[in-house]
């Protein structure tokens, strides 16, 4: 299979997914990408990478 991320996407979310194990939250692909990486090829695709954060305060004290 083609490759999917280019060069720069794959440095910048290695950058995301630091920070985001520094927070100790969870990174997460989703969209077209995701689906592509996860299933194969659907015969669309588009270039952008959409992400979520996935943050858990359930430890935190409430205000």
């Amino acid at each position: 299979m083609k490759e999917v991320l280019t060069p720069d996407q794959v440095a910048d979310l290695a950058v995301i997914h630091k920070i985001c194990d520094e927070l100790k939250a969870d990174l997460v692909v989703i969209g077209a990408t995701s689906l592509l990486l996860s299933i194969g090829d659907l015969g669309r695709f588009t270039r952008d990478v959409d992400l979520t954060v996935a943050l858990d305060n359930s430890t935190s004290s409430p205000a």
